[in-house]
């Protein structure tokens, strides 16, 4: 779908398929929007709607979740992600209660928070298990991790309105319902309202954010590992198993 990017994409946890939905919240009738993307030789590409999708299917792949309009919040400061104090942001903020998104860029840092329990009603309505989500990213942010890959960058993505400064993430605001929405993004021709989650789908491929994901999701992330290093310690037993039982068998005879 895209040959740009080649130029950054890393794999992800050995992985080449995954869902990845966004959601406005801001809507009337809030839905999942995007589906399965699938990484081949650096090339991302659109393989089935979610719409097309059983609930039961769902939960057979890893999930990218984006998350935007009401309840979502974001906050732009001045300051590098370990000089960071989420109280001084968000004064009486209890950080327990949120996800929080650290998006830096050139001078400063994105702040992008969203209660948790909220995320936990939307999974529950939408019959994804958390189990399954291994990134959540917050709004249109995510675009800040992909700015190298074209000159081109979105004025419009999801419901939101952007705006760059030397190819900086500047500003976010929601945008009017009568926009133009480009099928085109990164030279890919893709629905718009798939835009979002196309998004995810190369930030999780590509690994950029991999250093300033939440606890949560990296956590996840260590499990679908620690399944695979389980699988290989049971192999490696069973070997050992039956070299022992081969040796009986040649010192019986």
């Amino acid at each position: 779908m895209s040959k740009l990017f080649n130029k950054i994409a890393t794999g992800f946890s050995g992985l080449n398929k995954l869902i990845s939905v966004s959601i406005n919240l801001s809507s009337e009738f809030p839905e999942l929007e995007g589906g399965s993307f699938i990484l081949s030789k650096g090339d991302v590409n659109f393989e089935s709607d979610i719409k097309d999708f059983k609930k039961e299917d769902i939960c057979k792949l890893p999930v990218v979740l984006t998350i935007e309009g009401k309840g979502v919040l974001h906050k732009f400061v001045e300051t590098s992600i370990d000089k960071i104090k989420l109280r001084n942001i968000i004064p009486n903020i209890k950080e327990e209660d949120f996800y929080v998104n650290y998006t830096p860029n050139e001078i400063g840092t994105w702040v992008s928070i969203i209660r948790k329990d909220l995320v936990s009603n939307i999974l529950e309505e939408k019959g994804v298990l958390i189990d399954n989500i291994v990134d959540l990213y917050l709004g249109p942010t995510g675009i800040q991790w992909l700015t190298e890959m074209s000159d081109e960058l979105p004025a419009f993505v999801g419901g939101s309105e952007l705006t760059y400064q030397n190819k900086q993430l500047e500003s976010i605001r929601k945008s009017s319902s009568g926009h133009l929405k480009n099928r085109l993004i990164f030279g890919v021709d893709l629905e718009f309202n798939k835009h979002l989650a196309f998004i995810g789908a190369l930030v999780c491929f590509s690994k950029r954010n991999s250093n300033h994901k939440n606890e949560t999701w990296t956590k996840n992330n260590k499990t679908l590992k620690d399944k695979k290093v389980f699988q290989n310690s049971v192999k490696l037993t069973l070997g050992v198993l039956l070299f022992v039982f081969m040796g009986n068998m040649v010192l019986n005879q």
